[in-house]
């Protein structure tokens, strides 16, 4: 009995490998549908690389600079409420006046490096 088994479990037939073919029915779809001499265009664009964007629109530049004036809102709010840290920052600055220039200079030095590119160029 065991040796029947063992021979029919070798007459059982393994289904060929799949292999690409330039007949398969799915390249027969593509054949049909671009003719054999046309030129292919692609027109890839890079938007961003990691997580970093290559561009921003006028959209995204708006939304950064909110963020960034938020930012400056929030440090100086700090400014005024902490002692310790008004202390730390007069050291630096001189005074608020010097802090919020400060401040001012880093969020345009912040939004110089932002490349912008208008969205309908995209």
């Amino acid at each position: 009995m065991l040796l029947f088994v063992f021979f029919f479990f070798l007459m059982i037939r393994r289904p060929p490998r799949s292999t690409l073919s330039s007949s398969s029915a799915a390249s027969d779809v593509y054949k049909r549908q671009i003719p054999p001499n046309a030129d292919l265009d692609f027109d890839v664009r890079l938007v961003s690389i990691n997580g970093k964007q290559i561009f921003y629109s006028e959209k995204h530049a708006e939304t950064y600079a909110a963020k960034l004036a938020a930012w400056k809102a929030k440090e100086l709010a700090k400014y005024d409420s902490k002692e310790e840290y008004k202390t730390k920052k007069d050291e630096k600055h001189t005074d608020r006046a010097g802090f919020e220039a400060f401040l001012d200079s880093e969020c345009e030095r912040m939004q110089a490096g932002v490349p912008i590119k208008p969205a309908e160029t995209w």
